[in-house]
């Protein structure tokens, strides 16, 4: 983990985590709960996570959300995550993060992918910004809330892979492997998408709207994220990031 400290009256934390290698053994872990609520709820919120769905059937054309949360954390101030997807089936067209990284009345900065989405694996990536010292959230809530529209036949997998989340002074959460990927308990969800009468795969992108099989987070995929989860305190008013890309990725063959 790098730490840059700005000078004189701003203060910032940027964690920076290499990338892991691959899936270390899971026996014998705690830690938080996250997981993919495929059907969203009125009971999912903030600071509420209602009851989770691991799987949903859909109709060719339909736009849906889908949830990220989390359960039993303790002060929790940022998270990556990759979301892979089968894109013949799924895109992405939006993304939320103005759930539980809030709740401590901090803003949240969006370092992830952009929407649309469309190549199988959006990144997941929030963080709590504030110009004033703050506090991690705690309890249960929703991470991120992912728009998703379906534009073919067949299934998919929501898998959440390489997740990382660290706290206010930008030290990962527990469990961990070496290389600060969370290894504690993962619930991924999968999508049915019914027969499509006709092809819709050319339907107009929409506007961005607002807002399983138990395993375990991991480094493997089709890419790893080279960025941990960020905390930032800025006095300043400017989040100091310490060095010309504090922010890269690498898209590795498939």
């Amino acid at each position: 983990m790098l730490r840059f400290v700005a000078p004189a009256a701003a203060v910032a934390i940027v964690a920076v985590i290499a990338m892991a290698s691959g899936r270390l053994p899971t026996s014998a872990q705690t830690g938080p709960n996250v997981s993919v609520d495929a059907v969203t709820d009125a009971g999912n919120t903030a600071t509420a996570v209602g009851g989770i769905e691991t799987s949903r059937s859909t109709t060719c054309g339909a736009i849906f959300n889908v949830d990220v949360v989390i359960q039993g954390v303790t002060n929790i101030a940022g998270f990556q995550a990759d979301l892979l997807y089968n894109p013949a089936v799924l895109r992405v067209t939006a993304v939320n993060y103005n759930f539980l990284l809030t709740t401590t009345g901090t803003a949240v900065i969006n370092v992830g992918d952009p929407t649309p989405d469309t190549d199988g694996n959006f990144l997941l990536f929030a963080a709590m910004y504030s110009t004033i010292p703050f506090t991690g959230a705690s309890g249960d809530g929703v991470l991120a809330r992912i728009t998703i529209q379906a534009i073919g036949s067949g299934s998919s997998a929501l898998d959440l892979t390489s997740v990382k989340m660290a706290d206010r002074n930008a030290l990962s959460i527990p469990p961990t492997d070496a290389n600060g990927f969370y290894i504690g308990p993962v619930n991924d969800a999968s999508i049915v998408v019914n027969p499509c009468p006709v092809d819709v795969g050319g339907i107009a992108e929409l506007p961005d709207v607002a807002g399983t099989a138990l395993e375990t987070g991991d480094s493997s995929g089709s890419r790893a994220g080279l960025i941990g989860a960020v905390a930032a305190a800025a006095l300043a008013g400017a989040l100091v990031l310490g060095s010309a890309a504090w922010y890269a990725r690498k898209r590795w063959p498939r």
